[in-house]
């Protein structure tokens, strides 16, 4: 009985480590629910702090701006202090922005709130995943990411449908206290990650926090790391090698696709679909619509990732959402499908619920996978770093894009990516269902030879008097 009772505690505090992490991390979401909410209120004729279109999408897109910033900074205080403390740090910077945003009386008010956001959502975007890998079992770690990818996108709709009952002030600061107090108090009562303390040769907290949360150290140890107070430039060096840099431009690709995946077109045409068939809808709810497909196609991800592994969605995901796209090439291109206006419609969910499978949240996990651990925090604020380049990229190309092409155009380069993108995925990206960290490490090294010596501290460690 104490057996089982043990176990289902550790188990209740691996889940309690992954709900923490998601929350904090939730921000970047509810951040983007917010402008959502904010890009249309800000524009009514009885709002006092009323904002140009241009202003507007500076607003939006000034997270993003924080985000490039605070993404280095999480990384580098990761490395330092492990993911849980910089996933403390991170925390501060959202209730911040919560009262400058609730306080604004100007523009630039509001530009400061939104990078101070942004900065918050970088820092922990740059760890949390981190900390969910370091926490969770090889067989669960899977399903652990993707319940953390659900708060996040489940963040945006909620924040998306409590716009529709309070203004954008109130929002923001149900949006700071949502994504801060819960997790960090949370978070106080959780260890720290056992990869980083067995990495800085912390042994006796490391075995510690595996005997908590349920883990064996020898599945859990990466390979050599570098001190703690190591400089960035030698973390940088590290990636010239190629058992580190390889995973690192894989996973770099691969968000590269997501943000050229054709999912900004499909909210940018969601509109003039839905009008076609008689619903008029207006953005928020639109917003919330694209919204809840994302959260259940997150929620199927999350039952089939551990199932299927990480190559079948990512491949089904890429081939379907092209066959999806292909779909509304030909909308545009044959007369008889155009008079079928819910066709394009029935297409446009079917796009997005299907690229949220694979592509919208396979990659997150594949960051807290496929990083070694002498740059797993520098590739994990990397990422961020680069996904929102590519984003902003994708936005300002979207509209010369579509005039230059025409939206079938614009859907067939779509096509194109998807089926580049299903190409990588088959001949570069190893399967990691169910492997140990330990087994991760050497993919993407064919020379690497086991670590016995590592490995025998390490069962040593786990053997030894707690």
């Amino acid at each position: 009985m104490s057996g089982t009772a043990t176990a289902a505690g550790q188990l209740c505090r691996r889940l309690a480590a992954t709900t923490a992490a998601g929350l904090l991390a939730s921000s970047y979401g509810l951040a983007i629910g917010w402008a959502t909410v904010a890009n249309w209120q800000l524009q009514l004729p009885h709002e006092t702090l009323r904002l140009a279109a241009t202003q507007r999408s500076w607003l939006i897109s000034m997270m993003y701006v924080g985000v490039a910033v605070g993404s280095p900074v999480g990384g580098w205080l990761g490395g330092r202090l492990g993911s849980k403390g910089a996933l403390f740090a991170s925390a501060p910077a959202t209730p911040a922005s919560g009262v400058v945003i609730f306080f604004a009386s100007s523009y630039e008010m509001l530009m400061a709130g939104r990078l101070l956001i942004g900065l918050g959502s970088g820092m922990s975007n740059a760890v949390y995943m981190m900390y969910i890998s370091g926490t969770s079992r090889p067989a669960e770690r899977g399903l652990f990411s993707m319940l953390s990818e659900v708060g996040i996108v489940g963040g945006t709709v909620l924040a998306v449908a409590a716009g529709e009952l309070v203004d954008w002030r109130w929002l923001a600061v149900l949006c700071a206290m949502l994504a801060t107090a819960p997790p960090a108090a949370l978070l106080a009562l959780l260890p720290s990650d056992p990869v980083w303390l067995l990495a800085r040769h912390r042994d006796a907290e490391a075995q510690r926090a595996a005997d908590l949360l349920g883990l064996r150290l020898s599945e859990m140890a990466a390979g050599a790391a570098p001190q703690h107070d190591a400089p960035w430039r030698e973390m940088l060096h590290q990636l010239g090698k190629r058992r580190n840099v390889a995973p690192l431009a894989l996973v770099l690709a691969l968000f590269f696709f997501r943000a050229f995946s054709g999912y900004y077109t499909i909210l940018a045409y969601s509109l003039e679909f839905f009008r076609d068939v008689g619903l008029a809808l207006d953005p928020s709810l639109t917003a919330l619509l694209f919204g809840g497909v994302t959260v259940a196609a997150t929620a199927v991800t999350s039952v089939l990732i551990d199932r299927l592994g990480r190559r079948p969605l990512l491949l089904a995901s890429a081939a379907s959402t092209a066959l999806c796209y292909l779909g509304l090439v030909l909308v545009y291109q044959v007369p008889a499908l155009a008079a079928l206006p819910a066709l394009p419609v029935v297409l446009l969910l079917a796009a997005g619920f299907l690229f949220y499978v694979g592509l919208g949240c396979v990659p997150h996990c594949l960051v807290g996978e496929l990083f070694p651990e002498p740059v797993r925090f520098l590739g994990g604020s990397l990422v961020p770093v680069a996904y929102c380049v590519f984003s902003i990229v994708a936005l300002l190309l979207f509209p010369p894009t579509v005039a230059a092409l025409g939206p079938s155009g614009m859907f067939l380069c779509h096509v194109a990516c998807m089926v580049v993108a299903f190409v990588l995925v088959m001949v570069a990206l190893p399967e990691t269902r169910g492997l140990p960290l330990t087994a991760i490490d050497t993919l993407f090294d064919p020379c690497a030879k086991p670590q016995q010596a590592k490995l025998k501290h390490i069962k040593q460690v786990e053997s030894g008097p707690h």
